[in-house]
């Protein structure tokens, strides 16, 4: 029998597949406060995506559950109640190297 993968999976390279799993979004804690450039509208925004097409895209975190990149995702995930919501982390990354997200 052939082995199944999820679309979450499937989409990430191979190197990266151990590194992508499911978290609460209540687990994660910003890194920098990027949440302030964010107004309602943006949120807003954001939460409508969600609903109509879910998260395409995982959130990048670093080894301490330190959002990188996809905090208004996360912001939205808890707005709405959602359970868990897909990261991968990205354990090498110094300081200087996550500006590059923001």
């Amino acid at each position: 029998m052939a082995h199944r993968m999820d679309l979450e999976t499937y989409m990430v390279a191979d190197v990266l597949r151990d590194r992508l799993f499911r978290k609460p979004p209540e687990k994660l804690s910003n890194a920098i406060q990027l949440a302030e450039r964010l107004n309602a509208e943006d949120h807003a925004e954001i939460e409508d995506s969600l609903y109509r097409m879910g998260i395409l895209t995982p959130v990048l975190i670093d080894k301490y559950d330190r959002i990188v990149a996809g905090h208004g995702l996360v912001a939205a995930a808890k707005l709405i109640g959602l359970d868990d919501i897909p990261v991968l982390r990205l354990e090498e990354l110094t300081v200087e190297e996550m500006t590059v997200f923001f």
